[in-house]
């Protein structure tokens, strides 16, 4: 999952540099680079998607704990492992239908509309792969929770 945060990394980093040289060719140069807007709405998924298992495996997603804090312990960990299965569950439908959405793109060779044409399957599969990972984290996560809530101690 870190290689793959990395990846995302390089791919922003990238989408960075792109954005920065169309912006200045528009406004230095007046040419524009053709394509810009629908490659990075592409590079984006790989980013998002590419970072979710990561971000969960090292606990930064935004979480309130308004309420769960008041909570006693263990009620607070069965809670969450209620939402990580709900959330799993969520992903894993989210991954299973994706791939569907990805195979067809594939199979019909699917392009963007615009003045470039850019094949939308490789980010269509990227979704269902990062889906997937942060569903087994997620599953992981919430069988450590479960452990510590049937540990004793």
């Amino acid at each position: 999952m870190t290689f793959l945060n990395e990846i995302s990394g390089y791919v922003l980093f990238f989408m960075m540099l792109l954005i920065t040289v169309d912006v200045t060719g528009r406004y230095v140069f007046s040419s524009p680079i053709p394509g810009t807007l629908e490659f990075t709405e592409f590079l984006i998924v790989f980013v998002v998607f590419f970072s979710l298992a990561y971000v969960q495996l090292t606990k930064r997603h935004i979480c309130v704990e308004l309420v769960t804090q008041r909570l006693p312990r263990r009620v607070g960990d069965g809670l969450a492992v209620f939402v990580l299965l709900i959330a799993a569950v969520f992903f894993v439908l989210m991954a299973w239908q994706s791939w569907h959405a990805g195979l067809s793109a594939l199979e019909y060779r699917e392009a963007s509309d615009g003045l470039v044409q850019i094949p939308v399957y490789p980010p269509k599969l990227a979704i269902p792969f990062g889906a997937a990972l942060i569903a087994i984290q997620m599953l992981r996560d919430a069988w450590k929770r479960f452990r510590s809530l049937i540990t004793p101690g």
